[in-house]
């Protein structure tokens, strides 16, 4: 199995310690998707992560203790810990009209710190702006929860309503734990269809 990347080192050991490392998830993760049409079709993903593994995160990279990431502190993320998660298909996946999508074109990563919740925002290029489109994120490992965020966990930027994304209940299989419920969105992208 590839090495994680020293946060998620950091937030294991910080578990054991607090009292060992069963089978459950470390890091908690709410979720926003926001697609967007332009320069390109994209889905931006966002990530709201709980405060625990976020003063981890603030206290490693915040190396200024601003309770803000500089430019320079951004590029230490990204490298040491955005880029690695590539192997892992960015812990997200999505799929448009029944096609998985290509994650390696993952970009525009932001990290932002507010001295109390870490954010990461990334864009994910989609190949075109309208079908169905479900997301979710995931981990195998089932180190870190994701749950799509509150009552709308989707901003469509022109190319549907937002009443037309609705959670899905999924089932993926986890290394420790076999098969696990996953909360997920489904969105109908494009103009609705009459009739």
């Amino acid at each position: 199995m590839p090495r994680r990347s020293r946060p998620f080192a950091l937030a294991l050991a910080g578990a054991l310690l607090a009292g060992g490392a069963a089978a459950h998830p470390h890091v908690f993760v709410e979720t926003r998707y926001e697609v967007t049409t332009t320069p390109q079709p994209a889905v931006q993903v966002v990530w709201y992560f709980d405060e625990f593994y976020s003063a981890m995160i603030g206290d490693t990279y915040d190396t200024d203790k601003d309770d803000a990431f500089s430019p320079a502190e951004v590029a230490a993320i990204r490298e040491q810990v955005f880029v690695p998660l590539a192997e892992y298909g960015y812990l997200t996946e999505l799929v448009l009209d029944g096609e998985r999508v290509d994650m390696k074109g993952a970009d525009r990563f932001e990290a932002r710190w507010n001295g109390k919740v870490v954010s990461y925002r990334f864009a994910v290029p989609l190949p075109k702006a309208e079908g169905e489109l479900r997301m979710l994120g995931f981990d195998e490992e089932y180190f870190i929860d994701f749950k799509p965020m509150g009552e709308e966990p989707v901003r469509l930027d022109g190319i549907g309503d937002p009443a037309r994304c609705l959670p899905a209940a999924e089932t993926r299989t986890s290394v420790s734990m076999g098969a696990i419920p996953v909360d997920a969105v489904l969105c109908h992208l494009g103009p609705a269809k009459a009739g």
